[in-house]
């Protein structure tokens, strides 16, 4: 179990519905996606002003599903790592495709 866990520095990256049933002072919980806009009509989405105020510390930004699935661009990705950056840490997926190695980088 988790909880049992001695594992220090824990992350867990549940879907977002599940995000204030899983908070713990034992692990730390990370967002697998946000809005880079705080409000307006954007039925479906977190914004990371939202996720702060849950008591959320990470969100996942340009996960290759987001970009292949949702086509998010370098762009979006950029104004998402901005906005993040005012409120959460972020966790950057990074592609590079002729080795097929992903890098996750927390920052």
């Amino acid at each position: 179990m988790i909880e049992d866990s001695e594992i220090s520095n824990f992350v867990i990256a549940p879907s977002n519905i599940y995000l204030s049933t899983l908070l713990s002072d034992k692990y730390d919980l990370c967002a697998q996606n946000a809005h880079y806009l705080d409000f307006g009509a954007f039925t479906g989405e977190v914004s990371f002003k939202q996720l702060k105020s849950m008591g959320i510390k990470y969100a996942l930004i340009g996960h290759s599903e987001r970009r292949a699935m949702f086509n998010e661009t370098d762009e979006s990705v950029n104004k998402k790592l901005h906005k993040c950056n005012q409120f959460l840490q972020f966790c950057l997926f990074i592609i590079i495709i002729f080795i097929n190695l992903a890098l996750i980088i927390f920052l």
